[in-house]
């Protein structure tokens, strides 16, 4: 079986660090490369081609939704390229709408707001709403 080539982006060291950690640590992947921005992840995606992104839905520069931007860009320009996109953060009304035709919830829920503590979905499952684009 090929190895699967991995792009991280996450603007926090300490997840940064141990969620490289977990995907060195597995035979099957190889971390190609690592960002901490959303610019920086779109020099990675072109540099190291990989099959899979894992980002945070938040970093710099504005730290509002460039995991999002990401994925959106990924759909256009790579489709082939599987998303994962992370999050500690309680989603806005605004997130589950731009990824409402895409999203597959997993993990557990938040007690406030009943959204997942954590959220995946992958740019090839479906196409993104027009409030997305």
């Amino acid at each position: 079986m090929a190895t699967i080539r991995v792009a991280l982006a996450e603007d926090n060291v300490l997840v940064r660090e141990g969620v490289s950690r977990l995907v060195a640590a597995n035979q099957d992947f190889e971390l190609v490369g690592v960002a901490s921005d959303l610019p920086e992840l779109l020099d990675v995606i072109e540099r190291c081609e990989p099959d899979v992104v894992i980002t945070d839905i938040r970093m710099p520069p504005t730290g509002r939704d460039e995991g999002i931007q990401a994925a959106a860009w990924l759909r256009e320009h790579r489709p082939q390229v599987g998303v994962v996109v992370l999050s500690q953060y309680t989603p806005r009304p605004a997130t589950p709408y731009r990824c409402s035709s895409t999203v597959r919830r997993a993990g557990p829920t938040c007690s406030r707001s009943g959204w997942p503590a954590w959220t995946t979905w992958s740019a090839r499952s479906a196409p993104w709403p027009a409030a997305a684009r």
